[in-house]
């Protein structure tokens, strides 16, 4: 679900690349945010593997509540910094949390009855720009889980699966779109970069401490 690309990933436990701007001066910055977080990538990926969670409708709408229950109070964090309108990126049209509901709704279900906490520690629009780095890639995962559920015999209606179709045929477009954003936000602003980076690092973190209990208990249901 939390699937980014690049061609630029360090070892694992290597430190924060901002530390090392001889090496990666010349790296777009969406190119060392990828490297930064890697390590936390490959830990969200292991632990959620969306398709062992989902075996039936049940636990489908388990699993969309519990993201919406992690989408509802970081999109509002990001709604609250200022800068978006300055780089043309409109958080309305790139909400997780709004394809989310029309899938619960269309499966009759009920949004999460409680939220994550706010560990996001966004406060400025450096983290929040980071942050969004780690919910635009996760739309490019959400294709390929999208995939492999048009291949199972699992009863879920077409109408309840639009939070992994992503933004549609135009899921490749705006993440290429947002990077371009992200690099040309760090040749404007080069000391911002551990900002940055901080703020994908705790999305990150925040995802995989919310969805950790529930992956053990859906794992280990009867």
């Amino acid at each position: 679900m939390l699937t980014t690309k690049t061609d630029v990933v360090p070892p694992r436990g290597a430190p924060p690349l901002c530390l090392d701007p001889h090496h990666w001066v010349n790296h777009p910055w969406s190119h060392r945010l990828r490297a930064a977080t890697a390590e936390l990538h490959h830990q969200a990926e292991n632990l959620l593997n969306i398709p062992s969670l989902i075996v039936d409708r049940s636990s489908y709408a388990a699993t969309l509540q519990r993201f919406h229950g992690i989408y509802a109070p970081l999109e509002r964090s990001l709604s609250h910094q200022r800068g978006w309108d300055e780089f043309g990126i409109d958080l309305t049209d790139r909400s997780h949390v709004a394809r989310i509901a029309r899938d619960l709704t269309a499966l009759g279900s009920d949004p999460c009855p409680g939220e994550a906490p706010d560990t996001f520690g966004i406060t400025s629009f450096s983290h929040a720009l980071g942050s969004l780095y780690v919910m635009e890639g996760s739309a490019l995962g959400g294709r390929i889980i999208l995939r492999h559920l048009e291949t199972q015999a699992i009863d879920i209606p077409a109408s309840a699966m639009s939070f992994f179709a992503g933004h549609g045929a135009e899921t490749g477009s705006m993440w290429r779109s947002f990077l371009a954003t992200l690099d040309a936000f760090g040749e404007l602003n080069p000391a911002s970069c551990r900002a940055v980076q901080e703020g994908a690092q705790r999305t990150f973190q925040a995802v995989i401490g919310w969805f950790d209990p529930f992956c053990t208990q859906m794992r280990h249901r009867p």
